[in-house]
């Protein structure tokens, strides 16, 4: 599993990669709750982005929609640096 912002992970199967809560169960197995599924890590990612500032809003970090642009920017150039070498798409293929 890979850890992202916002108390999120990206794990992955066969044929997609999944986005969501990590969750211990009681036999100590790590589970992902409310996950979400995309074909490609960067989508992953970026959806991530999303969730992290909609988390701010729900929790009223951010109040102004100046605010909540300015965030989402922040988080995009952030991640966009992170994921650059993922947007060539050969390199998470079979």
């Amino acid at each position: 599993m890979i850890q992202i912002a916002a108390g999120l992970v990206i794990t992955a199967d066969d044929s997609q990669y999944i986005l969501g809560r990590p969750v211990k169960k009681r036999d100590g197995k790590i589970v992902v709750r409310s996950p979400r599924y995309y074909t490609n890590l960067s989508q992953a990612v970026r959806a991530a982005a999303v969730i992290a500032v909609r988390k701010k809003v729900a929790i009223e970090e951010i109040t102004t929609l100046r605010d909540c642009i300015n965030e989402m920017e922040r988080i995009q150039r952030e991640f966009e640096k992170l994921i650059e070498p993922l947007n060539m798409d050969d390199y998470c293929k079979d």
